[in-house]
């Protein structure tokens, strides 16, 4: 019996970037997600992303830099995520959750070089 077939696939490896720049340009009107006031095309988030990385790399972030990243569950985020790891910067996820002790010690640990949290 017969329980599954193997398929196998060959499929491109592509960073983060290249992804996001082929559906930018293959599909740009297509939706990329959904919001409280509507949709987000995968053209329209693409571009928040690249803002954001610019805006992150003229504040001095650069590739290798470890970002902690302490933001609420919203489509910044996202964009934040996706803008770190558009210029190379290595992400340190922390929960908004996180206490004091927690907190110091996930810093202490990681050694972040910047931190973005939502005040």
């Amino acid at each position: 019996m017969i329980l599954a077939e193997t398929i196998q696939l060959t499929l491109p490896m592509l960073s983060f970037n290249e992804l996001l720049s082929d559906c930018r340009s293959s599909c740009p009107s297509a939706v990329f997600c959904l919001e409280e006031n509507g949709s987000v095309t995968y053209g329209e988030f693409v571009d928040r992303v690249e803002r954001v990385a610019t805006a992150y790399a003229a504040a001095g972030i650069v590739r290798g830099d470890r970002v902690a990243l302490m933001l609420d569950h919203h489509l910044d985020h996202v964009a934040a995520f996706f803008a770190l790891r558009w210029i190379g910067a290595g992400l340190v996820p922390t929960s908004i959750h996180l206490k004091t002790a927690g907190l110091a010690l996930q810093m202490q640990d990681a050694s972040p070089h910047w931190a973005i949290a939502e005040s």
